[in-house]
């Protein structure tokens, strides 16, 4: 059976408890990391989902391999225990590949990730150097109760702008290499990719209340196009 996690993820369950996030160097097995460039660099030569391409990146659905190897399982499994949270209550919420483009802004807007997305796990692939995960963890933690970051923007206050509310929070920066593993609180905290182009990483999100908008948790019956 092929593992996803490298180490007993266990060690790393008070610093997520007490931040919201969690950085996780080395985090995939050797084995995993090389299956999932080959997967990686299969599905970006094949078709794109194009109601999710906004301008800086491509988007692919992941498929987990069916090799007999329990990953969803394990993915629950680890996610549980790093997050404190109980694997049979979790919904899958989304599963997409994301590379950015060579023109991609070094430096975005920060956004929330939608409601459904209560954890959000990156396995980074391919990180050119000088890219980093910028993520706001202690301040400006209302949940995204939206179905994506430009409905959650245009509910916001007239009178001051995330940037502006931003600009006195606490940002932390996550130096993260191929191989290595993110969760934070997706939903909640604002997060973004400065020096993104060149980078893919797979996003898997996932939540304890029940919620697959997009209809892609495995065990979902069919898939929902929803624009992000």
């Amino acid at each position: 059976m092929t593992k996803i996690f490298t180490s007993d993820l266990s060690q790393y369950s008070k610093h997520f408890a007490d931040h919201g996030y969690v950085h996780i160097p080395g985090g995939l097995t050797s084995e995993f990391r090389k299956l999932a460039s080959r997967q990686v660099e299969g599905y970006l030569q094949g078709p794109l989902m194009d109601q999710f391409a906004i301008g800086d990146k491509e988007q692919a659905l992941y498929e987990f391999p069916s090799d007999g190897s329990d990953y969803l399982q394990q993915l629950f499994a680890g996610v549980g225990t790093v997050c404190g949270l109980t694997p049979s209550d979790m919904t899958l919420s989304e599963r997409h590949i994301k590379t950015y483009n060579s023109d991609a802004d070094p430096k975005p807007l920060a956004h929330k990730d939608r409601y459904a997305s209560e954890i959000s796990i990156g396995f980074s692939i391919d990180i050119p150097k000088g890219s980093t995960l910028i993520v706001y963890p202690y301040d400006e933690l209302d949940i995204n109760t939206f179905d994506s970051t430009r409905e959650y923007r245009a509910n916001q206050s007239a009178v001051e702008s995330p940037e502006q509310r931003l600009a006195t929070a606490r940002r932390i920066e996550i130096n993260d290499a191929p191989g290595d593993v993110v969760m934070f609180r997706g939903h909640k905290i604002w997060h973004m990719r400065w020096n993104a182009a060149g980078s893919t990483l797979l996003y898997l999100k996932l939540n304890t209340f029940d919620c697959d908008p997009l209809g892609e948790d495995p065990r979902s019956s069919d898939l929902t196009n929803v624009v992000a």
